[in-house]
């Protein structure tokens, strides 16, 4: 598999991703440094996973005022180099308001279209470039071109693509970084599985610096298997960014009253949870109201049964399986460990959905956590789950720094 950058095999690295918190201004990201990431490395140190590295979330907002403030730009980046986190990649799949009242379609919005899309990009990449060293390699996830295939079908999104390649080919040449593009297929958008994302890079833009994210709980939802995915990647040459470890929820024998009352808080929340239903057939729900607004939906999807299942695109806490009696989180270490037998290096815990998750969630049918501040407790999650994933791909043995 083609990975980022060529060279000696590299260590496994893994990051938190930073659009768990919100980053709509230069404010608000340096208070993340200030704030939850300086308590949860404390933590992670204390679960012997030292300096974990952090995927940078800056919505467009907030890196027009870096572009517009050298002064800014130079003591954020100083701020982040003097923290407890190493920083190789960025998130910039949100363009702004991730954390407003409804998300939703606005996450895809200004898709690959429009050139806006692609200065944002860019402007990120290079925000994340200075903040590496020459010869190191990173990433920049990004949306599947866009929500539904409008984006997909119109030329102006691979020409937009293109003039992103050439920028991080010229930001290789000034800063020596290498800096992936990661398209990041999602139910739904423009290019819901690897394989078909794979394919369509291959054949109109087969460009080193133009790949894809991977994201564990995406592929559940549609239900592709690693092993789909892993050979799409082989056989097209296309790099791979990274691997975005989440978890999706999916049904099992046992579902019942509790956990289809789980469900209905679930889609209240801002966010798409697109659903899947796998049985005799294959059916599909762009969003789960759709699929709940049916009184007999359960029933006559067959739930509860070995041979019926649901799979929901919600992002759970990687150290919690089961919230319900019949609702269970994905299988995503099977998938992690075979991504990184097959040599993939870049791993990203992104649960984003962590403040809007219902208790049930949260709690993983325990209370272990309810003597903390909603902000301690939502750091000792965050903790947990860099932790099983770091477990996963044997990091948590690392020293902490003396």
């Amino acid at each position: 598999m083609e990975l980022a950058a060529s060279g000696p095999e590299p260590a496994a690295r893994l990051a938190l991703c930073g659009n768990v918190f919100p980053a709509e201004s230069v404010a608000e990201a340096r208070a993340v440094f200030d704030g939850p990431l300086a308590s949860l490395a404390t933590a992670c140190k204390s679960r012997s996973f030292a300096r974990p590295g952090f995927g940078l979330y800056l919505a467009a907002a907030a890196i027009a005022e870096l572009d517009a403030d050298a002064d800014l730009r130079a003591t954020f980046q100083n701020q982040i180099r003097q923290s407890d986190w190493s920083v190789w990649t960025a998130n910039a799949f949100p363009f702004g308001g991730f954390h407003g009242k409804r998300v939703k379609e606005k996450a895809f919005l200004p898709d690959w279209r429009t050139a806006e899309r692609a200065e944002f990009s860019l402007a990120v990449a290079g925000f994340l470039a200075e903040l590496m060293a020459p010869g190191e390699r990173g990433s920049v996830s990004t949306c599947p071109l866009g929500y539904g295939r409008a984006a997909r079908d119109d030329s102006a999104s691979l020409r937009h693509l293109e003039m992103l390649a050439a920028g991080l080919d010229e930001l290789a040449e000034s800063t020596g970084v290498d800096l992936v593009l990661a398209l990041e297929p999602e139910p739904e958008g423009g290019f819901e599985r690897v394989p078909d994302l794979a394919e369509w890079l291959a054949t109109h833009l087969a460009h080193p610096r133009i790949g894809i994210c991977w994201d564990l709980c995406h592929s559940a939802v549609v239900g592709e298997t690693a092993e789909e995915v892993l050979q799409a990647l082989q056989s097209s040459g296309t790099p791979l960014g990274k691997v975005q470890v989440s978890a999706a929820l999916q049904t099992e024998a046992g579902f019942g009253e509790q956990a289809e009352a789980l469900l209905g808080l679930i889609a209240e929340d801002r966010y798409f949870h697109q659903a899947r239903a796998f049985g005799a057939s294959t059916q599909a729900w762009a969003d789960l109201p759709e699929l709940l607004n049916d009184p007999d939906w359960a029933a006559r999807l067959g739930l509860g049964t070995a041979e019926h299942e649901l799979r929901v695109h919600c992002h759970v806490p990687l150290h919690l399986s089961g919230f319900a009696p019949g609702l269970v989180s994905t299988d995503w270490r099977s998938m992690l460990s075979a991504a990184q037998q097959a040599g993939c290096r870049d791993f990203e815990v992104e649960t984003y959905t962590l403040p809007v998750l219902p208790e049930q969630i949260l709690d993983g049918g325990a209370k272990p956590l309810d003597r903390l501040s909603d902000g301690q407790r939502l750091v000792a999650i965050m903790a947990a789950e860099l932790q099983v994933a770091a477990s996963q791909i044997g990091l948590d043995t690392v020293a902490p720094d003396p």
